[in-house]
């Protein structure tokens, strides 16, 4: 596992602000981490608060290559640039969660799913960046909710930002400093990694458990798609 991994959070600048501020709050309470965190939350995460995914083009690129280099210390030029997952509840294809976590994600904020449906799916599919020596994807992606089993939770539940990013640095950290020699024990890495962060959601939100997704009725019901405003 890289010690480049990271999530790249891109809404308003106010709930970028907030979300930051719950996930530092998140890694300073985090005893059972302490020490595997020896990183600071600036290295494995890119907040860019009033920024659009339409306008980071080639600066994202740019920053993620950087990155790289500094964290595998390589050059420039013998960096592949991977794929970009776009967490997003509406996507077609969903992180299996038998494998590594990616690399790079976006956590996009504050989609209206009833107002526009796919909004996230369709930015993510529409939207090259371009590389003077490549191209780097962007592919949406749903993560794999449905790998703990819960009748009540649909594999498209949208769920609140601080929910994304705790899981996704529980993932990380599982598959950093756990065994995963086996599909059945990376597997339950995730499964670690989504339980322990819905049960931090739903300390802090007691009333409302679950969002509800579409897999059930077919219609949209949510307002939010990977966010919600507090």
């Amino acid at each position: 596992m890289k010690a480049c991994s990271m999530a790249i959070v891109i809404g308003e600048k106010d709930d970028i602000i907030a979300v930051q501020e719950r996930v530092e709050e998140w890694l300073e309470k985090s005893n059972e981490l302490k020490d595997a965190i020896s990183f600071s939350l600036k290295n494995y995460c890119i907040f860019l608060p009033g920024k659009k995914l339409e306008d980071l083009s080639i600066d994202l690129s740019n920053c993620i290559r950087s990155r790289m280099v500094k964290s595998q210390n390589e050059e420039s030029k013998s960096i592949k640039l991977p794929s970009i997952a776009y967490l997003s509840p509406d996507a077609d294809e969903s992180i299996p969660a038998s494998q590594t976590p990616p690399m790079h994600v976006i956590v996009g904020m504050l989609v209206d799913r009833k107002v526009q449906p796919n909004r996230s799916k369709s930015r993510a599919e529409s939207i090259q960046i371009n590389d003077e020596e490549q191209t780097m994807s962007i592919e949406p992606k749903q993560l794999s909710l449905n790998a703990l089993n819960v009748s009540d939770l649909s594999q498209d539940e949208p769920l609140n930002i601080d929910t994304v990013m705790e899981m996704m640095e529980r993932w990380w950290i599982n598959a950093k400093y756990r065994d995963g020699s086996s599909e059945s024990k990376r597997i339950l890495h995730f499964r670690d990694a989504a339980a322990r962060s819905l049960l931090t959601h739903r300390q802090r939100h007691p009333n409302r458990t679950i969002h509800g997704g579409t897999a059930k009725d077919g219609k949209d019901t949510t307002e939010t798609n990977m966010g919600t405003r507090k």
